[in-house]
């Protein structure tokens, strides 16, 4: 797939479609008066193992000149759902303990396993009308961070209808920045000679979400066209604490031709070996 790729963009005419995307904001404008509530300052942004002391903690506002009565915050986990509280004055600051949350749902702590998620709608109400708009936050059950499981050996792979790529990579840390990791070897597993390139990437501490840099791995592409500047770059992604896996969106791309791949981006997995 890969050479396809390449070779399709190297022999065709890249045509952009542009789209007007349907976003929260267009929804409220045809709807006319009624608010979509912004989530901001999230931090801690996850719950952690230890559900009896652990908590979120963000502001909720409204963009300039869209107005509520109230917004209630609501959370679904699994087949069950739940209205956690309410507030009636913007910008709000709320607090949601995780204790509370899973006794308003009926649900123990042991039922409660980490990598699961639970989210959090916020409903807004005006003139007795509730309006649901598309904000969401997704807040995982998390184990606490260690420096030593970013690190080290892992298997890469990506699957048949993305990159179709898989081999064996190595992460390490930046000797100032623990959250700065280098990744080396996806030179060699995409069949080009070993080389010392990496690509870098960043896990957010607060969210565990992960970015990166558009990182130089090869002078030429490593498939035989010699098309200079064959690059990666993480669009988005999530690192897992507690077992170390990364699952990334990468941009692949060659400054060559322009850029980006037009079949991208691609879905990858890195996990620990």
């Amino acid at each position: 797939m890969k050479k396809i790729n390449i070779l399709s963009i190297v022999l065709l005419v890249l045509i952009v479609f542009t789209a007007c995307e349907d976003t929260n904001e267009n929804l409220v404008a045809d709807r006319g008066d009624y608010a979509v509530p912004e989530i901001k300052n999230l931090k801690p942004a996850n719950f952690t193992v230890d559900l009896e002391t652990t908590f979120i903690k963000f502001d909720i506002t409204l963009p300039k000149g869209q107005k509520a009565d109230a917004a209630d915050i609501e959370v679904v986990y699994k087949n069950k759902s739940a209205k956690i509280k309410s507030v009636s004055s913007f910008p709000a600051t709320v607090t949601i303990k995780a204790k509370d949350v899973l006794a308003k749902l009926g649900v123990k702590t042991t039922d409660v396993k980490p990598g699961d998620d639970f989210e959090f709608f916020i409903p807004t109400t005006r003139n007795g009308d509730v309006t649901r708009s598309k904000t969401k936050l997704v807040v995982s059950v998390v184990c606490p961070f260690k420096a030593e499981l970013i690190v080290g050996n892992y298997e890469l792979f990506s699957p048949a209808d993305s990159w179709d790529s898989k081999g064996d990579i190595t992460l390490k840390s930046d000797a100032i920045d623990p959250y700065t990791i280098k990744v080396l070897g996806l030179y060699a597993v995409d069949g080009g000679a070993p080389n010392t390139n990496e690509m870098v990437m960043h896990i957010n501490p607060d969210t565990y979400k992960v970015t990166g840099e558009k990182s130089l791995l090869g002078a030429v592409d490593p498939f035989g066209f010699n098309i200079p500047g064959y690059y990666y770059k993480v669009v988005d992604g999530s690192y897992k604490p507690c077992d170390g896996k990364y699952e990334l969106v990468i941009e692949i791309g060659l400054e060559g031709i322009g850029g980006a791949l037009q079949d991208g981006p691609f879905k990858f997995e890195f996990t620990r070996k």
